[in-house]
């Protein structure tokens, strides 16, 4: 009798899942959701561009700074 819920359940689950892939594969982008895509796309990667940008000035301003005083201490 177990097994016979268990299977029920479990049949019950694969025909929620089979229908909310079925209905959600056919289902056509919203403008909106493309436009905040597009704007959180762009966004996101002009301010990783910036960080990353900062982040190698950084660098390469740290390792000149240990050039110079090697230069001028060493």
């Amino acid at each position: 009798m177990k097994n016979l819920l268990v299977s029920k359940k479990l049949k019950a689950g694969l025909l929620v899942a089979a229908a909310t892939v079925s209905g959600s594969a056919f289902a056509e982008v919203a403008a909106e959701v493309t436009a905040a895509t597009t704007g959180f796309t762009s966004f996101f990667t002009d301010n990783a561009n910036l960080i990353g940008g900062v982040f190698l000035t950084a660098g390469f301003v740290a390792i000149g700074w240990k050039w110079l005083k090697g230069m001028l201490f060493g």
